[in-house]
């Protein structure tokens, strides 16, 4: 074989590379391209855990306490918490102090009243955090309710909220704290120890758990835990009570996680 012939296969063979690296890449390409953009990845073990997520609201208005109750009964994926320690979300909401909620969108001619109906609105901040203090997200959501009759300029006080209004807060409220529950893995922390193979969870048949269950600790050393029983707390909620089946006991504060491989063992027995 000659010299020229060499190096026109070599020439060949670098051309098929280099097409089929163009081709996964353009593939690639189309792929991310026609995907949805977002902040947030679905997370597969958390879109597939049978567990609901514990989510804590702390409100100073009772209306719009009474209606996050209604939005979260029932929920299939979040379990409304009353105790504010050990959950995996914690929301802080206070009402909005901005502009446009406090003198409304119509017009305003200084020293002319106007008579306008417009929905009754009202807005509130919101901040989100874990278990450990960590801040996931703030924000603003605006509940709007059934239009009113307003003499404009005029503040708008709190007694203009109705129950529309607060409803519409409400689930806005709760389809944020959904949106991080799906990004994340379910998780729950070790509150307490009842001897020394034995410790308390920080959340219980509410959230789905059932006996025979198997977790294992989040991060090093690893221990697996199974649930033995179920207790309640104080304020009413169930808590789940797990052996230490290897390892160490883990300490309070710790956080673990479904261990999908020992749950499979179980159920095949």
């Amino acid at each position: 074989m000659t010299t020229t012939m060499k190096m026109a296969k070599m020439s060949m063979r670098s051309n098929s590379v280099r097409y089929v690296w163009a081709l996964a890449a353009g593939i690639l390409l189309a792929a991310c391209s026609s995907a949805p953009h977002s902040n947030l990845e679905l997370s597969p073990v958390s879109s597939g855990s049978i567990y609901k997520r514990t989510v804590y609201f702390e409100v100073n208005n009772e209306a719009l306490e009474q209606q996050l109750e209604t939005v979260l009964y029932k929920h299939k994926n979040l379990v409304l918490s009353h105790e504010p320690s050990f959950n995996e979300f914690n929301v802080t909401v206070k009402p909005s102090q901005s502009k446009d909620q406090i003198f409304g969108n119509g017009p305003r001619l200084l020293g002319t009243l106007k008579k306008d109906k417009r929905p009754a609105s009202a807005a509130f901040n919101y901040t989100i955090t874990t278990f450990s203090g960590k801040r996931l997200d703030t924000g603003e959501v605006v509940g709007v309710g059934e239009a009113q009759e307003h003499f404009l300029p005029s503040l708008i006080t709190s007694t203009d909220t109705s129950p529309e209004m607060l409803a519409d807060v409400a689930q806005q409220l709760v389809t944020v704290v959904e949106t991080y529950a799906r990004a994340t893995p379910w998780r729950a922390a070790i509150i307490g120890h009842k001897d020394n193979i034995h410790v308390t969870l920080g959340a219980g048949q509410t959230e789905g758990l059932r006996v025979g269950d198997v977790f294992v600790t989040e991060t090093l050393p690893k221990s697996s835990l199974q649930i033995v029983a179920f207790e309640e707390s104080p304020s009413g909620q169930s808590r789940a009570v797990l052996r230490t089946m290897e390892g160490l006991q883990p300490t309070v504060g710790r956080m673990v996680i479904p261990n999908a491989r020992l749950q499979a063992i179980k159920n095949n027995k």
